[in-house]
């Protein structure tokens, strides 16, 4: 089954940064990620690591799941991050660049070690990882499904791209390709083929030029197209942005709601039809599953936004 948390929109700031980690926690975000890996000055990673901790306890992150992108668990750094971070409760653990299973294996047993460590119950913390190269992709659907503690993956198209050695005519606002760039629709498809069948959600790395509005609409609106649950931020303007994509619009709304209005009333008829005609559309099983599941979504995040703004005060 298709988890069913609201995660529009990733925020994420360094987590050494706390003047930047206190605007995350107050931020419109679905799900803040405090950042240990490259954002972090290899200097700079104990202190991150502590700062991580504190500012998990001490803050206040109202519903908002909190997720720490940490070194890659193949590396000491990596180790030490999941030992430590438990203590700070995080909801879950973002694994950077996993190329097999055995990666996924590995956290989840250095996690119940940590958790048996900390006091916390096996299984609290949850796995993410990230798919930013092309041995990850050839093993994405063997990832997604290793192991019960993975809820998401996050498809990572700047180091892909670095790693299947794309040509970067430029970049930002002025790339000479329309958003989402033609030479990662592959990649971006077998996340999310891989994600939806394991029963996780796939989140795409939106529009890296926060300054873009219309560049963030874009690439937010065609990742929501190809079935991604949300996508990463690098700025706060971003967030309404995504947000507002990745919802379901007031007409689709009102499409989904007369189609299952118009099938309840056609399954109350004494000679039942599978068909309705919905503006001039002939509507079946496919479309009637979608539609419910745009109502459900968009009860969903009306439900969430409330206990969002009662518990921060947006």
């Amino acid at each position: 089954m298709a988890s069913t948390p609201v995660r529009r929109s990733f925020l994420i700031a360094p987590a050494h940064k706390e003047n930047l980690l206190a605007k995350l926690a107050g931020s419109p975000a679905d799900v803040c990620i405090l950042e240990l890996e490259d954002g972090v000055h290899p200097s700079l990673k104990s202190a991150a690591r502590a700062s991580a901790v504190r500012q998990l306890a001490d803050l206040d992150w109202g519903v908002r799941e909190r997720i720490v992108r940490i070194n890659r668990v193949t590396t000491v750094e990596g180790e030490r991050d999941i030992a430590v971070l438990v203590a700070g409760r995080p909801d879950g653990l973002l694994l950077p660049k996993v190329e097999s299973e055995s990666e996924i294996h590995r956290a989840a047993e250095l996690l119940s070690e940590a958790e048996r460590a900390a006091g916390v119950a096996d299984g609290t913390v949850r796995i993410w990882s990230m798919i930013e190269t092309a041995k990850g992709l050839n093993r994405v659907e063997a990832i997604c499904a290793a192991h019960p503690r993975v809820t998401g993956v996050i498809f990572g198209v700047g180091d892909f791209g670095a790693d299947i050695g794309v040509k970067r005519l430029s970049i930002g606002s002025f790339r000479r390709f329309p958003a989402p760039s033609h030479e990662y629709l592959y990649a971006r498809g077998r996340v999310v083929a891989a994600a939806r069948a394991a029963g996780v959600d796939p989140i795409d790395v939106g529009h890296s030029t926060f300054a873009d509005a219309e560049g963030t609409r874009r690439t937010a609106e065609i990742a929501a197209q190809m079935g991604f649950a949300g996508s990463v931020v690098f700025h706060p303007r971003q967030v309404p942005i995504v947000n507002e994509a990745f919802s379901p619009a007031e007409e689709d709304v009102a499409w989904a709601a007369k189609i299952v209005e118009l099938v309840k009333a056609e399954a109350a008829k004494e000679e039942a039809g599978t068909i309705v005609v919905v503006d001039g559309d002939m509507i079946d099983g496919p479309f009637v599953v979608n539609a419910e599941e745009i109502l459900a979504r968009h009860e969903r995040i009306r439900a969430f936004e409330d206990r969002k703004q009662a518990g921060s005060g947006l």
